[in-house]
């Protein structure tokens, strides 16, 4: 449970910057209220996207900083939160594509894991990388000293 709260929040955060850092067109026209809610949406929609439940800790959440909201100003969130989680899913999928792109043998269903499958097929192609490289490191070097 820790990583899918990790992986939440990251994804919270990651949408605090790209909706309510300096600079953005939203920076300064929302409360904290309205904030908290569209960052933590973003965060709940990208994770139920990639089949990661976050509802028991998000819909608390997301009714605590809503609290006292009229309907109109979290109306006016939805299209924000829609836009926002779309563009974070979709930077997702680039950068998983990316990092398994030259993969040849991966297995048939990687499209249909979770994201946290994702992560870890990553993890492993990672170190396979890593460990080629150090072979061909040693391989240099032996090269070098003959």
């Amino acid at each position: 449970m820790q990583q899918v709260q990790t992986i939440k929040t990251v994804i919270h955060e990651i949408s605090h910057q790209r909706l309510h850092s300096e600079g953005s067109p939203e920076f300064e026209n929302k409360s904290r209220n309205s904030k908290e809610v569209e960052a933590e949406s973003v965060a709940f929609t990208v994770c139920r996207h990639y089949g990661i439940d976050t509802s028991d800790y998000s819909f608390a959440y997301i009714a605590g900083w809503s609290k006292g909201k009229e309907m109109s100003e979290l109306k006016k969130s939805l299209d924000t939160i829609r836009k926002t989680a779309s563009e974070v899913i979709n930077k997702i999928d680039g950068y998983m594509e990316e990092l398994i792109k030259d993969r040849t043998t991966l297995p048939e269903k990687t499209e249909k894991t979770s994201v946290l499958g994702k992560l870890y097929t990553n993890n492993e192609i990672v170190r396979s990388r890593i460990s080629d490289n150090q072979e061909q490191n040693q391989s240099n070097r032996r090269q070098e000293r003959s």
